[in-house]
């Protein structure tokens, strides 16, 4: 018996894309490089605190869900989302 490799055009689907798929996520986008160092963009910081005896903010950053605590020095680039 010989299979021809050949699909008819009614047979075809659309393919899934990332966004259409229950429970899948699109890949945080790759930091931007300032001075030669990985930088990502935060989005906001929600608050601040100490840490031990340093100050520190918990940010939500561009394309991550969940908030980290970064000591304030970290965003010294960000001088309008600290206000």
């Amino acid at each position: 018996m010989k299979i021809d490799p050949v699909l008819h055009v009614s047979l075809l689907e659309p393919a899934a894309t990332a966004d259409s798929l229950p429970g899948q996520k699109q890949p945080p986008p790759p930091p931007v490089i300032v001075d030669d160092e990985p930088e990502w963009e935060i989005d906001e910081i929600v608050d601040s605190g100490l840490c031990g005896r340093t100050l520190a903010y918990p940010g939500r950053w561009i394309g991550f869900d969940k908030l980290t605590w970064e000591p304030a020095n970290m965003f010294a680039n960000a001088p309008s989302i600290v206000k």
